[in-house]
């Protein structure tokens, strides 16, 4: 999970493999974008995607249609 703009001060580039998934809440233009091009396996789940899933969510729970 990545929430700052320095993406990689705490993770290599390199060490992303076909078993990771990387939550970027950095948006409109996420850091992992341009390493899905050019390095094989990893599976982004982009800020945009993020922030929508959660807020059709929160409106749900806001109007009652969904229960927890």
């Amino acid at each position: 999970i990545n929430t700052t703009p320095l993406a990689f001060s705490l993770i290599k580039a390199t060490q992303l493999t076909h078993s990771h998934i990387v939550l970027d809440a950095i948006y409109p233009i996420s850091a992992f974008e341009k390493l899905l091009n050019t390095q094989d396996g990893f599976q982004l789940i982009r800020g945009e995607v993020w922030l929508r899933a959660q807020a059709a969510t929160s409106y749900e729970l806001f109007l009652g249609l969904l229960e927890i």
